[in-house]
């Protein structure tokens, strides 16, 4: 996962409250943070700069020139399909070959994902329909984050051993049912680099891949549920997608 970033001005009138909330949030922590990955330290000039808006705002002076860093990040949080959408359901095709636009559209949906936040995310998901997902089950706090992204991901192997757990899904958000899957999985891929990769994974690292790789088929975890908990899940996300609609 890369990142670029650049410093640039902010022009601002300071006109409402919520301003002088977001410049006591930056004078009181002095760091602004980009993705996951990366930090810049504010200098004593943007601190002076701050007072100096805080003082103007009440003062009624107009408008102002607050200067950086203030850090443009090239990623891009792409909007998240919820189900019940068409999309969700078809088959997604095989990438023939890596691009700059696939690594960007990679590098969107691991922003999408930590922002959600979720620990996995599939093409599909966010209305394209390639062989492309992203995970990261690095979920305790001494662990270190380890994003994976997998263009034409396939199981090649799995365990008898079963597993069960609590499964929920960013386009079925609040919804939640337990699901058995293999226990160990041995995956193939390519990597962002155009290389071809092969682990096996465990635990949950197992059953987030699983989960992805349904995706690309059109398969949702629901799928796995009995008619009657489907149906409810699906009408409960009908009911959100007319009242996100109304609001």
């Amino acid at each position: 996962m890369q990142l670029c970033a650049e410093c640039g001005d902010v022009r601002l009138r300071w006109t409402k409250v919520p301003i002088l909330l977001r410049i006591l949030e930056v004078i009181s922590l002095g760091w602004l943070k980009i993705g996951k990955l990366h930090f810049e330290r504010l200098t004593i000039g943007d601190y002076f700069s701050a007072l100096h808006a805080i003082f103007a705002l009440f003062q009624n002076t107009g408008p102002l020139r607050l200067r950086g860093p203030y850090p443009k990040s090239t990623f891009m949080k792409r909007p998240i399909l919820i189900h019940p959408d068409p999309r969700l359901k078809k088959q997604c095709a095989v990438v023939p070959d890596l691009s700059d636009d696939l690594r960007q559209l990679a590098d969107d949906m691991l922003e999408t994902m930590y922002d959600a936040p979720g620990i996995g995310l599939a093409a599909p998901q966010v209305g394209v329909l390639d062989r492309l997902i992203v995970l990261d089950c690095a979920k305790e706090k001494d662990e270190t984050p380890r994003p994976l992204i997998m263009f034409n991901p396939k199981v090649i192997e799995t365990s008898d051993e079963k597993n069960t757990y609590e499964e929920g899904c960013l386009s079925i958000p609040e919804q939640f049912a337990e699901i058995e899957r293999p226990a160990d999985v041995t995956v193939e891929w390519v990597d962002r680099d155009g290389n071809v990769q092969r682990e096996t994974f465990a635990d949950l690292w197992a059953t987030c891949v699983q989960h992805e790789i349904d995706h690309l088929e059109g398969t949702l975890f629901i799928d796995y549920l009995k008619p009657m908990k489907r149906q409810m899940i699906t009408r409960k996300m009908q009911k959100l997608k007319r009242e996100r609609t109304r609001a």
